[in-house]
């Protein structure tokens, strides 16, 4: 089941210019979606579950939380990462894309 979007039409996944998604599966226990970010690129605060990502390319993630607090995230191509359910806004900081595949948990 392979649906391409661009910006992020469902429930976890808000609109964004610059941001490409393609849903790789989607069944009763995960949710596998691909993300592409276009240099600087950034997507609006939102709700994202439990998931794993692994990196696809190099990049520089800057996740922006409620309260304003950030975290940025480095990556090197084949990254592993766990992030628990959170509400976070994300801008790719770098001057090239940001591609990662995201394992999202569901209960």
């Amino acid at each position: 089941m392979n649906q391409e979007r661009t910006g992020h039409q469902s429930a976890h996944m808000p609109e964004a210019g610059g941001v490409r998604t393609k849903v790789e599966i989607d069944n009763e226990r995960v949710r596998v979606i691909r993300f592409h970010f276009e240099p600087h690129a950034k997507i609006p605060m939102h709700d994202a579950p439990d998931l794993v990502s692994v990196a696809l390319s190099d990049g520089h993630l800057r996740l922006t939380l409620p309260d304003g607090t950030t975290r940025d995230y480095h990556y090197t191509a084949g990254d592993a990462d766990w992030a628990p359910a959170q509400s976070h806004a994300g801008e790719n900081m770098a001057s090239a894309s940001l591609e990662f595949i995201a394992v999202q948990l569901k209960r």
